[in-house]
């Protein structure tokens, strides 16, 4: 009896489940720790990726749809789209609640579009969930992400094709709104000098001049072009130039790929003066071929039904063109003097001075309008070599993340 009381008392059967106890609420703690943490991580990463989308949305809808400044945070075309991106990627699972506003960081200036994404149980969002650590009496955990983009105007661009338009200016003398300053022809007085009288009048925009071709205005133009000679025929918004980009590619293939040499506001580019009328109808003919499904909504000036983004990030058919300054080409054909300080090419050959890049439109080459394309904004980049102009005088749009 002595013998086995004593060796009941010495007994450890039960001790292990103290451990095993101790054991699974370290393990349970474990859990908490890396699953849980691991889940708001994952949802952090993902907030911070809707908040992303949503700027960078909301900065290129202020680029090319949304032109006031600001616009309204809660029923203006770029508050929407951003909120609509940012709301459709998913915070674990689940919609997080987006909020936009237009303010830029302290110390910047610009069109800035910041939004504020909640997975917290604030703004009308739900808190995220935790996997263990209700058994820890832990419920629910928080996240939040922010991102501002920023939309700024561009001045260059690497893929410009080879046709121009005439800038728009200040009409004083024609009524049929041909540029007419310089006399030309071979009549007294000499060719090249200023006309008498009303003369019209030109001046290229600035970052404080938007010039005479606007976003506000001119955004959606009709150009119904014409295909006639650049160097006889009198300077109209409508006269096509066709250009000799450099690179070495042919009219064609400028017209039908990315030259890949950049072009900035107010460099000289060559004009084509051998290439004839068919050949650059069926340039354009071949670029329309590339999104031939595409077609121009007149009512929202919008492009519709195009391939893009699934064959490119913008419409084939919509392409950066050049304007050009139509005193510096009329004073140049007119006196012969191409390398005229005035005129400004760098050899005695005609060229244009690019004044504006713009997106056209490639509309089409027949129907009820004939031959046409409308102006519209596009994807640029920006020199620090090349001059930047105000918002309503810049049509090329370049846009990133700043926080």
């Amino acid at each position: 009896m002595m013998n086995t009381g004593r060796h009941a008392c010495r007994g450890q059967e039960g001790a292990v489940f103290i451990q095993v106890g101790i054991a699974v609420f370290v393990l349970m703690a474990f859990n908490v720790f890396v699953l849980d943490y691991g889940l708001m991580w994952v949802a952090r990463n993902q907030a911070q990726n809707a908040a992303d989308a949503g700027a960078l949305a909301g900065a290129l809808a202020r680029g090319y749809d949304d032109f006031a400044d600001p616009p309204s945070t809660r029923h203006s075309l770029a508050a929407q789209i951003a909120r609509g991106v940012a709301a459709a990627n998913s915070v674990w699972q689940e919609a997080a609640t987006p909020v936009v506003s237009f303010d830029c960081p302290a110390g910047v200036t610009g069109r800035c579009t910041k939004i504020d994404v909640f997975r917290d149980g604030t703004a009308g969002s739900n808190a995220l969930p935790t996997l263990f650590g209700p058994m820890l009496g832990v419920g629910t955990q928080r996240v939040r992400a922010t991102a501002t983009a920023i939309t700024l105007n561009g001045n260059a661009t690497p893929c410009l094709h080879p046709i121009a338009f005439a800038d728009d200016w200040t009409e004083n003398r024609d009524p049929e709104n041909e540029f007419n300053r310089y006399y030309e022809g071979t009549a007294p007085p000499p060719p090249g000098t200023l006309l008498s009288g009303d003369r019209d009048d030109y001046a290229p925009p600035t970052s404080t001049y938007a010039g005479a071709t606007t976003v506000s205005v001119d955004f959606g133009e009709r150009i119904i072009w014409e295909l006639l000679s650049p160097l006889t025929y009198p300077i109209t918004r409508r006269l096509l130039v066709p250009l000799d980009l450099p690179g070495g590619g042919t009219f064609a293939d400028n017209m039908t790929g990315c030259v890949g040499q950049t072009l900035a506001l107010n460099d000289t580019v060559p004009i084509n003066t051998t290439i004839v009328h068919r050949d650059i109808t069926a340039a354009i003919n071949s670029v329309i071929a590339q999104d031939s499904g595409a077609d121009y909504d007149y009512g929202a000036h919008r492009i519709t039904n195009s391939c893009a983004p699934s064959c490119a990030s913008v419409s084939p058919r919509l392409i950066p063109i050049a304007l050009y300054d139509p005193r510096k080409l009329q004073l140049g054909r007119s006196s012969g003097n191409w390398t005229d300080p005035d005129v400004g090419c760098p050899t005695n050959n005609p060229c244009i001075t690019i004044t504006n890049i713009i997106g056209f439109f490639l509309h089409g080459v027949a129907g009820g309008y004939g031959p046409h394309g409308h102006f519209m904004r596009y994807p640029g980049s920006t020199l620090t070599t090349a001059p930047t102009y105000m918002d309503d005088g810049s049509w090329l749009v370049t846009t990133h993340l700043i926080r």
